[in-house]
């Protein structure tokens, strides 16, 4: 969504959005998807200058557990 309004609907496909878009993860409590509500960078775990720790927070909507997960990103992707 940010990518549509910094470059304007005409200039973004919905391909590509539908490509950035995180894999769904599945509750380990109850098997339902989980919600992703927020990505925090984690400037402290950062192994190198090219990339930084990414934590996302996800919660499950039906049973009401909650998850982080880490992976390591670019920083050139940081901006975008």
């Amino acid at each position: 969504m940010s990518k549509v309004l910094r470059h304007g609907r005409e200039h973004v496909t919905i391909d590509e959005e539908a490509a950035e878009a995180p894999k769904p993860v599945s509750c380990a409590n109850c098997g339902e998807t989980m919600t992703h509500h927020a990505d925090k960078v984690i400037a402290a775990a950062s192994t190198s200058e090219n990339e930084v720790a990414v934590a996302a927070a996800l919660a499950c909507g039906a049973c009401g557990a909650q998850q982080a997960s880490f992976t390591a990103m670019p920083v050139s992707e940081l901006g975008q």
